[in-house]
């Protein structure tokens, strides 16, 4: 098989046929290699590796913040369909999940691979499998996420369309 027809028959498979699979871990370097390879000319600055990189060394480790990446993939072919840069620390007692942010990036959102199924069954199934890895955790907050993803493709952010969460349009600013 070669990758041109591996390509053409990943896409030929309908979103239901995807069976998916969830991972995470604090091993920033690993979750880098694998966002890396996800990212092009039109991703988010807030994406790129060299910035995840000194951001997870410095405003990373602020507040008590340890890394955790979850990526969903296609079980089949092994290839990561969704990327979540994130970080879990202790706050009032609770252990908390959120983005990879500490209140200096505009927008969060999931590093979204041109695979990534785009309905919204599919967001649903991508969510559930994030709930699944995350599920020792007491609060999971997400926040500041756009109805699309960063990237020039503009592809529906799979998070933003499981979640039913209102759409953020104004740099991270909250409205009331």
């Amino acid at each position: 098989m070669t990758a041109a027809s591996g390509v053409r028959s990943a896409l030929a498979r309908t979103p239901e046929a995807v069976e998916l699979m969830a991972d995470c871990s604090g091993d920033v370097e690993a979750y880098l290699s694998r966002c890396a390879a996800l990212l092009d000319e039109n991703s988010s600055p807030f994406h790129a590796v060299t910035w995840l990189r000194a951001w997870y060394a410095t405003l990373g480790q602020a507040d008590g913040r340890k890394p955790l990446w979850v990526g969903v993939r296609d079980r089949a072919t092994g290839r990561d369909l969704m990327l979540l840069p994130l970080t879990v620390r202790r706050k009032a007692g609770l252990t908390l999940v959120e983005f990879a942010d500490a209140g200096v990036v505009d927008y969060n959102a999931p590093i979204v691979s041109r695979y990534c199924p785009g309905d919204a069954a599919s967001a649903r199934r991508l969510w559930k499998q994030v709930r699944l890895v995350l599920r020792g955790y007491d609060v999971l907050r997400i926040d500041k996420m756009l109805g699309r993803s960063l990237d020039g493709a503009q592809a529906p952010n799979p998070l933003k369309q499981a979640l039913h969460t209102q759409d953020c349009e104004m740099y991270g600013n909250q409205i009331e």
